[in-house]
Protein backbone atom coordinates (compact mmCIF):
# COMPACT_ATOMS: atom_id res chain seq x y z
CA UNK A 1 0.00 0.00 0.00
CA UNK A 2 2.95 2.38 0.63
CA UNK A 3 4.32 1.98 -2.88
CA UNK A 4 0.83 3.03 -4.41
CA UNK A 5 0.45 5.65 -1.77
CA UNK A 6 3.67 7.07 -3.22
CA UNK A 7 2.69 6.62 -6.77
CA UNK A 8 0.00 9.07 -6.06
CA UNK A 9 2.35 11.63 -4.65
CA UNK A 10 4.20 11.51 -7.63
CA UNK A 11 1.65 11.86 -9.97
CA UNK A 12 0.22 14.62 -7.90
CA UNK A 13 3.59 16.55 -8.16
CA UNK A 14 4.59 15.79 -11.74
CA UNK A 15 0.77 17.33 -12.93
CA UNK A 16 0.56 20.34 -10.22
CA UNK A 17 -0.08 23.19 -11.95
CA UNK A 18 3.54 24.77 -11.24
CA UNK A 19 5.44 21.88 -12.74
CA UNK A 20 2.85 21.24 -16.26
CA UNK A 21 3.61 25.29 -16.75
CA UNK A 22 7.53 25.13 -16.08
CA UNK A 23 7.26 22.16 -18.51
CA UNK A 24 4.98 24.06 -21.38
CA UNK A 25 7.66 26.92 -20.89
CA UNK A 26 10.49 24.74 -21.36
CA UNK A 27 9.21 23.09 -24.29
CA UNK A 28 8.81 26.50 -25.83
CA UNK A 29 12.57 27.77 -24.91
CA UNK A 30 13.94 24.08 -26.21
CA UNK A 31 12.24 25.01 -29.62
CA UNK A 32 13.55 28.47 -30.03
CA UNK A 33 16.73 27.13 -28.74
CA UNK A 34 16.74 24.08 -31.30
CA UNK A 35 16.17 26.30 -34.20
CA UNK A 36 18.72 27.99 -34.04
CA UNK A 37 21.93 26.75 -36.06
CA UNK A 38 24.91 24.99 -34.54
CA UNK A 39 23.32 24.83 -31.39
CA UNK A 40 22.47 21.65 -29.28
CA UNK A 41 20.38 20.02 -27.07
CA UNK A 42 23.19 20.42 -23.93
CA UNK A 43 24.37 23.42 -25.13
CA UNK A 44 20.35 24.94 -24.40
CA UNK A 45 19.98 23.34 -21.39
CA UNK A 46 23.23 25.24 -20.22
CA UNK A 47 22.19 28.43 -21.68
CA UNK A 48 18.83 28.19 -20.06
CA UNK A 49 20.28 26.67 -17.00
CA UNK A 50 19.95 30.43 -15.20
CA UNK A 51 16.26 30.76 -15.50
CA UNK A 52 15.46 27.65 -13.11
CA UNK A 53 17.44 29.01 -10.04
CA UNK A 54 14.09 30.88 -8.58
CA UNK A 55 12.14 27.57 -9.13
CA UNK A 56 12.44 24.73 -6.39
CA UNK A 57 14.38 21.57 -7.43
CA UNK A 58 11.15 19.43 -9.06
CA UNK A 59 10.25 21.91 -10.76
CA UNK A 60 13.59 23.23 -12.33
CA UNK A 61 14.40 19.46 -13.36
CA UNK A 62 10.76 19.19 -15.06
CA UNK A 63 11.63 22.32 -17.03
CA UNK A 64 15.47 21.22 -18.13
CA UNK A 65 13.74 17.87 -19.24
CA UNK A 66 11.41 19.74 -20.80
CA UNK A 67 13.96 22.01 -22.60
CA UNK A 68 16.02 19.26 -23.80
CA UNK A 69 13.30 16.98 -25.13
CA UNK A 70 12.17 20.36 -27.57
CA UNK A 71 15.31 20.64 -28.68
CA UNK A 72 15.98 17.24 -29.12
CA UNK A 73 13.30 16.81 -31.39
CA UNK A 74 13.83 20.46 -33.61
CA UNK A 75 16.79 18.77 -34.27
CA UNK A 76 15.05 15.67 -35.80
CA UNK A 77 12.53 18.15 -37.08
CA UNK A 78 14.89 20.17 -38.94
CA UNK A 79 17.69 17.62 -39.34
CA UNK A 80 20.83 20.08 -39.46
CA UNK A 81 23.93 18.42 -40.52
CA UNK A 82 25.65 18.49 -37.78
CA UNK A 83 27.37 15.51 -36.19
CA UNK A 84 25.29 15.84 -32.58
CA UNK A 85 22.31 14.78 -35.53
CA UNK A 86 23.94 12.11 -36.94
CA UNK A 87 23.38 9.35 -33.98
CA UNK A 88 20.00 10.38 -34.01
CA UNK A 89 18.77 9.01 -37.52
Amino acid sequence: MGNFTNLIAGFHTALSISNIGAAALGAVLGIIVGAMPGVGSLVGVALLLPLTYHFNPTTAIIMLGAIYYANAQMALAFVRRQPFVASTL
